[in-house]
């Protein structure tokens, strides 16, 4: 495989993940902002912040 056939993939994957990253956003935002499941959510990362990081 080329050099270019590479960066072109790789440029690909790299795009793929952003625009993935901003489809979960707007989904977060429209569906599940201010929800009980976000409390929920909310709650279960706040535990295990506390579990790890609260020392």
């Amino acid at each position: 495989m080329s050099t270019t056939v590479q960066v072109i993939l790789i440029t690909a994957l790299v795009l793929g993940l952003v625009a993935v990253v901003f489809g979960l956003v707007y989904l977060w935002n429209s569906k599940v902002e201010g929800t009980d499941r976000e409390k929920k959510i909310d709650g279960f990362f706040d535990r295990l912040s506390d579990r790890f990081f609260d020392r």
